[in-house]
């Protein structure tokens, strides 16, 4: 059979009304776009499709027209028999045409596939999956592991899906869908809010910090309030005009009434106003000018700074240097910038998979706590005893068990806890120790990580 004519048969079968039921007689489960060219000719006689073996004259006429009875098909050939496809050679999933050989057949059906009409082919990702898994299933040796990568690579690129987050909170019954394009570290931002603590996104300029403050604030179901870098306390906990009015703040409605309050530019700030955040931070209540309020039990904080609150840098040279004690009420969380997102905000296909990150709530026993205490108490000595200017609180002991028990990774952990953006060096001349290795040990074995 001429290639012009598999091509024809298989779309003339593939459209006529009586393939579906004719279909479920043939063998292996194969259909009009697999089979060979011996029971192409048997559908097309049944279907009584007019065909020619040696040239186009079965093609049915330019006004539409059927072929004379002379060209219409030859007699019908025999459907493949369960003897036949028993008898076949290994790895093919019909026995050869009767008249031609395996590398004839293999030829023609790569010559059909050729004449295909442009756009066609590998239009969409489950095409790319169907011709890579049929490919995969006519090698004679088997596939090892690098094999069938490579053959993922080659066929599927360009087809990997965004990553789809599903949120459940402990006062819902179900999980939601996020809607939406988020960064990657998104899940680890909403179960540390969730888990009640105060969260610290350290990252360069146009990252998404404040957009990811904002999905936080719906994820959450609560008010989003926003203040930047402030230059005095009052532009946080408000004050008392010239008529006696209160002018109420940003801060006081999230603090008082509910809601995620995003503080940015945080390391842009004046160390006096920050004075008076670490103490409505620290405590369940705060001074305002209209007196004394309660913590509301809603609300969350999200700080954005550019630089660990080290003071200007040759980029952000407008930042102040923050205190210990404001850095220590935070977990800082690194956030840089989202590849995957930035392509999915763009248009662009992903040619490889998101990163993404599994967070799993669990409960911890009284072993591992202690484990996971001694291991913070470790660090809190070396640090002491090589004079390093760090801060290793009791508040970092309750926020890494606040944060493992809420799902966390331990990778993602200790920086976020304990280090803190400290320099590489620093950070391993502490790992070094064999005091610090003892504990880390124990606490890996009791967390059976």
């Amino acid at each position: 059979m001429l290639a012009s004519t598999i091509t024809y048969l298989r779309r003339a079968i593939a459209e006529h009304p009586g393939y579906p039921d004719l279909a479920k007689q043939l063998y292996h489960g194969q259909t009009v776009e697999t089979c060979s060219p011996r029971t192409l000719k048997w559908l097309a006689h049944m279907l009584k499709i007019p065909y020619s073996d040696s040239d186009n004259r079965g093609r049915p006429r330019k006004d539409g027209q059927p072929r004379k009875a002379s060209q219409q098909a030859p007699d019908a050939p025999e459907m493949p028999s369960p003897t036949e496809l028993q008898d076949m050679p290994e790895g093919e999933g019909e026995p050869m045409d009767a008249d031609m050989t395996e590398d004839e057949e293999t030829e023609l059906e790569q010559s059909a596939s050729d004449n295909e009409p442009e756009g066609s082919q590998g239009n969409s990702a489950a095409q790319q999956l169907a011709k890579l898994l049929e490919q995969m299933t006519k090698q004679k040796a088997p596939l090892d592991e690098k094999e069938i990568v490579r053959l993922i690579k080659k066929h599927a690129q360009g087809s990997f899906a965004p990553p789809q987050y599903q949120i459940k909170l402990p006062n819902q019954a179900e999980p939601k869908k996020l809607d939406g394009m988020v960064h990657w570290k998104f899940p680890l931002i909403l179960s540390a809010l969730n888990a009640g603590c105060n969260v610290m996104l350290i990252g360069p300029a146009g990252s998404g910090k404040t957009t990811i403050a904002e999905q936080c604030a719906k994820a959450l179901d609560i008010p989003f309030h926003f203040t930047g870098a402030v230059a005095s306390e009052y532009k946080l906990s408000g004050f008392i005009d010239a008529q006696g009015r209160i002018i109420s703040t940003e801060f006081k409605k999230a603090y008082c009434e509910g809601g995620l309050f995003l503080f940015d530019e945080i390391d842009g700030s004046s160390a006096q106003a920050l004075l008076a955040f670490n103490a409505a931070l620290a405590n369940g209540h705060a001074d305002f000018p209209d007196g004394a309020h309660t913590r509301h039990i809603n609300f969350k904080v999200i700080a954005a700074a550019n630089t660990y609150g080290t003071g200007a840098s040759r980029q952000y040279v407008g930042r102040n240097q923050l205190d210990a004690a404001s850095l220590d009420r935070f977990i800082a969380i690194d956030f840089d910038y989202d590849e995957t997102l930035e392509k999915q905000i763009l248009g662009i296909p992903l040619d490889k998979p998101a990163t993404t990150v599994e967070i799993k709530p669990k409960d911890t026993t009284a072993d591992q706590r202690k484990a996971v205490h001694g291991y913070i108490l470790a660090i809190r000595n070396e640090i002491a005893l090589q004079n390093i200017r760090h801060v290793c609180s009791p508040r970092a002991s309750m926020n890494y068990m606040r944060l493992l028990e809420a799902g966390w990774p331990l990778a993602h952990l200790d920086e976020a806890v304990i280090w803190k953006g400290l320099d590489k060096s620093t950070v391993q001349k502490i790992k070094g120790t064999s005091h610090y290795k003892d504990h880390a040990t124990a606490m890996i074995e009791k967390l059976g990580a």
